[in-house]
């Protein structure tokens, strides 16, 4: 899939997919980074108070050329 310049997607899950993930071929310096959520309706019920990264949180993955992430 390629996406046009100032493109996005919208949060998605891969059902029965073990494993998933993303490759640029080719990305400008400021391109957004991409986040991965943990898709589970039981992870968001009751999120606790954050005040620093933890195992509830997410965190944006740089991604260098040519590296899957």
């Amino acid at each position: 899939m390629e996406n046009p310049p100032g493109a996005s997607n919208v949060v998605h899950t891969h059902p029965h997919c073990f494993l998933s993930g993303v490759y640029h071929v080719a990305a400008e310096p400021d391109a957004g980074a991409p986040f991965f959520l943990d898709p589970r309706p039981a992870a968001v019920v009751m999120p606790p108070p954050l005040t620093a990264p933890n195992l509830w949180t997410f965190e944006k993955v740089p991604y260098p050329r040519g590296r899957a992430v």
